[in-house]
């Protein structure tokens, strides 16, 4: 699994998580992604990608899965 699949993933299970919680749960897979120091960094980044791509919503300090209706 890539970062993006767990922080959906995350998301989908605890809605309006903020990023401080998405990185503790990240920390206790003891840098099986990337390393402790760029961590945070690369957290950060990919939930900006992801809001870009219009997969999840920032509300406040809030993320949330974007739910589509077809």
């Amino acid at each position: 699994m890539n970062i993006e699949h767990v922080i959906l993933d995350y998301l989908r299970k605890h809605p309006g998580a903020s990023a401080k919680k998405i990185l503790t749960f990240f920390d206790l897979f003891d840098s099986q992604f990337i390393e402790k120091n760029t961590l945070q960094a690369a957290v950060c980044k990919k939930l900006r990608t992801l809001k870009k791509e219009r997969k999840v919503h920032n509300n406040g300090n809030s993320w949330y899965v974007m739910v589509r209706k077809g």
